[in-house]
């Protein structure tokens, strides 16, 4: 008798291109969740220095302040001492000279904090595009 039987079975016991498929989208996932982390990180980062600016701002702006009401106060004294021949015009002229800078210094301070302000926005805007187009 020549009849004869076979059974032809095929399997794929590794398929390359899945496994090779798989390992790509894991790599572009860490990728992806590095560079979030990332920019993250560096958005919170520039949130906390703003917020240490400010408070840098505000010590500074007080401590400004007292030495302005302290040199007013001196300036108008020596107003006085000068009318009656008690202080020179060479010292009053400092002491103002001294109050000018002291305005300068606190108008500086106004206008940091202010840049300070536009730069907090700004990266406000940039976490919610970070979050909303995820770049």
């Amino acid at each position: 008798d020549d009849t004869f039987l076979g059974v032809r079975l095929s399997v794929n016991l590794f398929n390359l291109d899945n496994k090779l498929a798989k390992l790509s989208d894991l790599e572009t996932y860490r990728s992806l969740s590095f560079d979030y982390d990332k920019q993250y990180k560096l958005l919170k980062n520039q949130l906390k220095l703003c917020d240490l600016i400010t408070k840098t701002n505000k010590r500074e702006l007080q401590n400004l302040q007292q030495q302005l009401s302290t040199t007013e106060d001196l300036v108008y004294k020596q107003e006085k001492e000068y009318d009656i021949n008690q202080t020179s015009l060479y010292e009053m002229l400092n002491t103002r000279f001294d109050l000018f800078k002291i305005e300068k210094a606190i108008t500086d301070i106004k206008v940091s904090e202010a840049k300070n302000k536009i730069k907090q926005l700004q990266l406000y805007g940039g976490v919610l595009l970070f979050f909303i187009d995820g770049e």
